[in-house]
């Protein structure tokens, strides 16, 4: 991992211009221009691949690890979706495990539906224990910037179950050039085109959303 990238972000993240401004761009903020909503984006392209049989979520529940998700981030948009009564047909149980170095994810405490949970995890993803297994869903939104994407997509490649999703949605120019070659090098796929979901890169201005699955390893 680039360490030097680590503490630039944990010296970032001390100033409070720069997170208001991170927490907006991320539309985690009251206020956050809602169009594009991207974290609600996120939720109902879940939502189509978990009705369409996704393969990787038990009937038990579905297990999200919600990598620089700010204050709560994808969990707000699951909360309204299963206010709205709108359900994930074989899913009884939702957990976000959400990662930030902004200790203020700790502080939140906004109601939550029965059906879901969320825990902040304070810190890096890759450097803290991960609290299960596996996960069913990785998500990257707007949090790959000046981290080593190479050591971040092998994480998320080895924390993910088999045929698990991985979500990264970021401004274009903050991708790294390379970023298709080096999923598709890890042994990521495009989602099976039975689970509705888009092709690897979608434009939704004014960011870049991506989806991929994880398959058998390259040899």
């Amino acid at each position: 991992m680039n360490t030097s990238g680590v503490s630039a972000l944990q010296n970032i993240m001390k100033d409070d211009y720069f997170r208001d401004f991170h927490q907006l761009l991320k539309g985690t903020r009251e206020g956050a221009d809602p169009n594009p909503n991207v974290n609600e984006t996120i939720v109902n392209y879940l939502a189509i691949a978990v009705n369409n049989e996704f393969s990787a979520a038990s009937s038990n529940g579905l297990t999200i690890a919600d990598c620089g998700c700010g204050m709560y981030g994808v969990t707000l948009s699951l909360n309204q979706l299963l206010n709205k009564k709108k359900k994930f047909k074989t899913i009884d149980e939702l957990t976000v495990f959400g990662y930030d170095l902004d200790p203020a994810i700790a502080e939140t405490t906004t109601d939550l539906n029965e059906k879901l949970q969320f825990f902040p995890i304070i810190g890096n993803f890759y450097e803290a224990e991960a609290p299960i297994t596996k996960f069913n869903v990785v998500v990257f939104n707007c949090s790959l910037w000046l981290n080593d994407a190479t050591a971040v997509l092998h994480w998320a490649f080895e924390h993910l179950s088999e045929e698990g999703l991985l979500f990264i949605i970021d401004l274009p120019f903050r991708f790294p050039s390379n970023l298709t070659k080096l999923l598709l090098d890890m042994g990521w796929d495009s989602p099976d085109e039975d689970l509705g979901l888009p092709v690897q890169n979608c434009e939704q201005k004014p960011y870049m959303f991506t989806v991929w699955q994880k398959s058998d390893p390259k040899r």
